[in-house]
């Protein structure tokens, strides 16, 4: 559905439905991702209901290469860790991508590697190898030069001829890239890229400097490191 769209919609549910929304842009969806290598343990030892919970975590991080993913790896032997308290060790790590870095967005592209453990078979539980993992993982991003990741979008802008100057002027002043025109019989294609958080309210835009002829569509590239 395009601005126009919701533009309509929103006229409609404040002025016919006489509803008090709060209206602004779309929400964008970054991520997060680090760009160092680095390493961080934790310990946990606390009496919770009575019982000693006790165990220590060392993660290694390091940023994979960029749309590979996140993954996690234990460096530790069975015989040093069992198996369903390493499990426990993945679960958290997998807990923690989702919960961001810095500002609580996905974190992508991260390579985890459990170097080293302390169990002790009287005290070690579950949940005190999650809750170390999860505060070793957050001390090692933290440290790793953490990095807020942007969309980018591919764009296909149709304008007439006469207007294409203008057109790629008002995509570059965005931020954006232009890959390549396209010649048609009346009209040019133009191809590139730009950031999401600098596209709202091009469709308004592009019909004014198009004089209403000018249309274009967007759809996800990849990730890039946010302007700051």
């Amino acid at each position: 559905m395009g601005e126009l769209h919701l533009d309509v919609l929103t006229t409609r549910l404040l002025s016919e439905f006489r509803l008090e929304a709060r209206v602004g842009n779309p929400q964008v969806s970054y991520r997060e991702s680090i760009t160092a290598t680095n390493s961080a343990a934790f310990t946990f030892d606390k009496i919770v209901g009575g019982k000693e919970n006790f165990a220590s975590v060392t993660l290694e991080v390091k940023p994979a290469e960029r749309n590979a993913g996140n993954s996690f790896k234990s460096a530790v032997l069975a015989t040093k860790l069992p198996q369903d308290f390493q499990e426990q060790v993945r679960f958290a790590i997998e807990n923690s991508f989702g919960g961001g870095i810095q500002f609580g967005y996905p974190s992508i592209d991260i390579e985890v590697v459990m170097t080293d453990c302390d169990f002790d078979q009287n005290r070690s539980t579950p949940m005190a190898f999650q809750a170390a993992a999860s505060n070793a993982f957050d001390q090692a991003c933290m440290n790793a030069a953490p990095v807020m990741l942007a969309p980018v979008m591919k764009i296909g802008i149709m304008t007439p001829k006469e207007f294409v100057g203008e057109v790629i002027s008002s995509i570059t002043a965005r931020g954006g890239l232009i890959s390549s025109i396209e010649d048609r019989v009346h009209s040019d294609l133009i191809h590139g890229e730009c950031p999401l958080e600098k596209m709202f309210g091009y469709t308004t835009s592009l019909r004014s400097m198009t004089q209403g002829r000018g249309t274009f569509s967007m759809e996800f590239s990849h990730f890039q490191p946010k302007d700051q």
